[in-house]
């Protein structure tokens, strides 16, 4: 649920940091996540692909897929935070975060 880390590789070590670090900063619109309230009241949270109009799918934290015909959606707002955590570098020292970074930059 959320990027392909495999994207990571060969990426700018101080940009990744800083998205690490700040990751409300700079979101990609692909990953930004939406609160949606059904017409049953229902409320999702999720990703939204949107790539069909009338039948938009919204992916869901455990991984389910569901497509919602448009006609059923009451209401779609797009969350001004990432779903990083912001205090995930809390606890790591300077060696793990170099780590991480050259893990992720790996490709591997």
């Amino acid at each position: 649920f959320g990027p392909d880390l495999d994207l990571s590789a060969g990426r700018n070590r101080e940009q990744l940091l800083r998205d690490i670090l700040e990751p409300n900063r700079a979101m990609k619109p692909d990953f930004q996540t939406q609160v949606i309230q059904r017409t049953s009241n229902q409320v999702l949270f999720g990703l939204m692909d949107e790539s069909r109009k009338d039948f938009p799918q919204i992916r869901l934290a455990d991984g389910r897929r569901l497509i919602i015909p448009r006609s059923q959606v009451e209401d779609a707002s797009k969350q001004q935070w990432s779903l990083m955590p912001a205090n995930v570098a809390v606890g790591l020292t300077v060696t793990d975060l170099a780590d991480l970074l050259a893990f992720l930059t790996s490709g591997r």
